[in-house]
């Protein structure tokens, strides 16, 4: 997580350097890459994004992955990295069947970011608020191309919702913060948690179990 923020942070640096030329480096679109998961609004989503009046304007496509290995040698055929995500001025996050931790990195772009209600929430999600640090969609995206066409057509194109969202994202999801957190959480679950060591007769060793996960996948 460090090094990817990092990245991010890095690659955002014109953001108040040369805010006006930053933001205008973006590409005028809304870009989302994904897997296809059974079941959800997902293919509504997608086809809401795919179908908008002015093509153009969306760069929404499925990926699929080619393998998956536990070694990490896979095959992903239309995957973008985050950082490449990042050039695009407006960002889609679609809810899958379980948690994503997408949403985050997304803010972290400096881009506008468009999403549905979350469905799985972590302890920083509701100190970002639709309206001011994201845009929120209907579950289906049916109110995308209209709301993508506000934004577009607003005095800042969006800036004002990114960059803002951005900077309160370095903020309070930075290393620190989140090493603060999960601090704070351990502290407050050793209270109610065995003492360490008590059970360790009953456990597997976690070496084992991923030597026992490689030979079957092999």
């Amino acid at each position: 997580y460090g090094l990817l923020f990092q990245q991010l942070a890095e690659a955002a640096r014109g953001a108040l350097d040369q805010p006006e030329e930053w933001w205008a480096a973006k590409r005028d679109r809304i870009f989302w890459r994904g897997g296809r998961v059974g079941g959800g609004p997902r293919d509504q989503q997608v086809t809401a994004l795919q179908h908008m009046r002015n093509s153009s304007l969306a760069d929404v496509q499925y990926m699929e992955w080619g393998e998956n290995r536990i070694d990490g040698r896979n095959s992903a055929p239309g995957c973008a990295g985050v950082v490449e995500v990042c050039k695009n001025r407006y960002l889609a996050f679609l809810n899958g069947l379980s948690y994503s931790s997408r949403f985050k990195y997304l803010l972290l772009c400096g881009s506008c970011v468009f999403a549905a209600r979350l469905d799985y929430i972590e302890w920083w999600s509701d100190l970002f608020k639709p309206g001011t640090d994201y845009i929120e969609l209907s579950p289906d995206f049916s109110d995308a191309e209209a709301e993508l066409a506000n934004v577009r057509a607003s005095r800042d194109s969006g800036r004002d919702i990114a960059l803002p969202g951005m900077l309160k994202a370095q903020r309070l999801l930075s290393e620190d913060a989140v090493d603060c957190y999960w601090h704070r959480l351990v502290c407050l679950a050793a209270k109610h948690l065995p003492p360490p060591g008590a059970g360790a007769e009953t456990l597997t060793p976690i070496e084992d179990a991923l030597l026992l996960e490689s030979q079957r996948i092999e």
